[in-house]
């Protein structure tokens, strides 16, 4: 799971399958965060959005009745592993194992909050950043679109559709 915003605008969530190492792009999914009223304004808030997008997948496999991973892995560190255990233990869900993985340091979070830490050069840990960079990496992909669909509508009180009107008023990032 990885989870994207800028400043708390279009709050979306990833989720990627990897089947024997290899991504099963089938089973990939993203989410619009809702946030805590389900008004899709979630605000600036990582924990609270990861603690959403986990319970949602798991009430919904329970419900379906669709077979657990064997793994789960949080694009995060300690808070959104807790957030993660947290969501996982509301809906009922009993998984096997659940890890966070930190940015920069690449160390492992277990689910109890131990740290674990590997050689870069571990070939486990080098498939637990795959799978995490393909997240991020689909995760971002899903902003971006969301991003453009945004610019793409005209400004609220405007007249007529004109979108390269619409864009020029809009400030450029210089």
């Amino acid at each position: 799971f990885d989870i994207a915003h800028l400043g708390g605008d279009h709050v979306v969530a990833s989720l990627v399958q990897f089947t024997g190492g290899v991504p099963n792009k089938d089973g990939y999914r993203r989410f619009r965060v809702r946030g805590p009223d389900g008004d899709n304004d979630p605000g600036n808030n990582d924990f609270a959005a990861m603690r959403e997008v986990v319970g949602r997948r798991y009430r919904r496999l329970i419900d379906e009745g669709t077979p657990l991973p064997d793994l789960v892995l949080i694009d995060g560190g300690h808070g959104q592993v807790r957030m993660a255990v947290e969501a996982l233990e509301e809906a009922g869900v009993l998984l096997p194992c659940i890890i966070g993985l930190a940015k920069r340091e690449e160390t492992i979070i277990r689910a109890d909050g131990a740290e674990v830490v590997v050689s870069r050069r571990d070939q486990g840990l080098k498939l637990l950043m795959y799978v995490r960079d393909e997240a991020h990496r689909f995760c971002r992909r899903y902003f971006h679109l969301l991003q453009r669909k945004a610019l793409d509508q005209p400004p609220a009180g405007s007249k007529g559709n004109n979108l390269r009107r619409s864009r020029r008023s809009l400030p450029r990032n210089r």
